[in-house]
């Protein structure tokens, strides 16, 4: 028979999760198991049936699905070592805004989970928030768009088969997730690029060639990250009105910075 739980340790466990820590590091914290912490929160009214849209990537028929699949493409945990049909989006504490839009727009009632990630390259630690949930039906169809779990060094990324008038949505939640916008001082010049496997980087290249007839960039690399990036004035503007344009869902933050951008190109032309 268990061991019974004190009742102060059921409160912090209460406390803990009100606190947005994860069920598996309240547990670990406590020393009790996942299933005990659940039946803690459970019987006190706290944890309730999540719900969710899980035929939502079955067909991508409009401008978010497009957007999201591209994010979760850019940036998403499609799969993992301890639950094959975990999906999981997370964004820094001050893009939550977005997070909370794909949370509605996925019909979910989830909860953001606070989490804490090292940046090797600033060398600091940044608060994150993760929407995260459990669908065998939406890992099958993001399998279907070859998405699983390493995607990024796995080497199979394909682009999806979408209609004409969403790949602009698609391209802009690959570039909100994984790609810059960035100004050089030292050149006093804008760019735009993407990174990720080199089979996204070229892509990326090879549809902005076909939509918008600006030639291929050559591809880098820096350690394991492939970049194809845009410096050309003319070229920077196009791509980011092509991108952004008439959006209605967006990294807010790479928005504003893709209007700074496009006002600046044009009174320099």
């Amino acid at each position: 028979m268990p061991a019974r739980i004190p009742d102060e340790t059921k409160k912090q466990v209460i406390k803990d999760y009100k606190n947005n820590s994860l069920i598996k590091d309240i547990a670990k914290h406590h020393k009790i198991d996942r299933n005990s912490v659940s039946r803690i929160l459970n019987s006190n009214g706290i944890l309730t049936k999540y719900v969710l849209d899980h035929d939502f990537f079955e067909k991508i028929d409009t401008e978010e699905k497009a957007y999201i699949l591209g994010f979760i493409t850019g940036d998403g945990l499609v799969g993992d070592k301890s639950n094959k049909n975990r999906i999981a989006v997370g964004l820094k504490k001050d893009d939550v805004s977005l997070l909370e839009k794909i949370k509605k727009i996925l019909k979910s009632n989830h909860k953001l989970f606070l989490t804490k990630q090292f940046d090797k390259r600033t060398n600091k630690t940044y608060e994150r928030r993760t929407l995260s949930f459990t669908s065998a039906k939406m890992r099958q169809d993001l399998n279907n768009f070859h998405l699983y779990e390493r995607k990024s060094t796995s080497g199979i990324y394909v682009f999806p088969e979408l209609p004409k008038d969403l790949i602009s949505h698609y391209l802009r939640g690959l570039v909100d997730s994984d790609g810059t916008i960035s100004f050089t001082k030292k050149t006093n010049c804008w760019s735009v690029g993407m990174s990720g496997n080199y089979k996204i980087c070229e892509a990326f290249s090879n549809k902005i060639f076909e939509k918008l007839k600006i030639e291929k960039r050559a591809i880098s690399k820096d350690g394991s990250i492939f970049r194809t990036t845009y410096y050309a004035k003319e070229n920077v503007k196009t791509i980011l009105s092509f991108l952004y344009d008439d959006a209605s869902i967006f990294l807010e933050r790479k928005l504003k910075t893709s209007q700074k951008a496009r006002n600046h190109i044009s009174n320099r032309l």
